[in-house]
């Protein structure tokens, strides 16, 4: 792979459930900005606002149809959530739907796209 770019996702609600948005920023390996989304998603709790929030920006990775030698990190400061794509058992019964989709568009796209976990700053 010859390029890395991160693709930082995030999720705001007031109050749990409470209204909620979703927002995703992807850099290039100089840090430079080279696209941003944002989307209200109505009413949710946090955890399924993440999981939307990681599954909407594996949706863009896959329809964009990158070069072969670009990977992309798809980084989230949510733990379980990550934890639950990445791990064998889904973890969360009531996301299950939304995390094996995940699953298989990240199959499907594998090697070039990983979700994974970074701490808040």
């Amino acid at each position: 792979m010859d390029e890395e770019l991160k693709f930082n996702v995030d999720r705001s609600s007031r109050g749990n459930p409470g209204l909620s948005g979703i927002c995703g920023i992807l850099r290039n390996s100089e840090g430079e900005t080279l696209c941003m989304s944002s989307s209200f998603i109505g009413n949710s709790i946090s955890s399924t606002a993440e999981i939307t929030a990681i599954f909407k920006t594996c949706q863009l990775c896959e329809s964009v149809h990158c070069p072969s030698n670009v990977k992309i990190f798809i980084e989230s400061d949510s733990k379980s959530t990550v934890s639950w794509v990445n791990v064998a058992r889904a973890g969360n019964v009531q996301l299950l739907d939304s995390i094996l989709e995940i699953k298989e568009i990240l199959q499907r796209l594998h090697p070039k796209v990983v979700v994974c976990y970074v701490q808040k700053c």
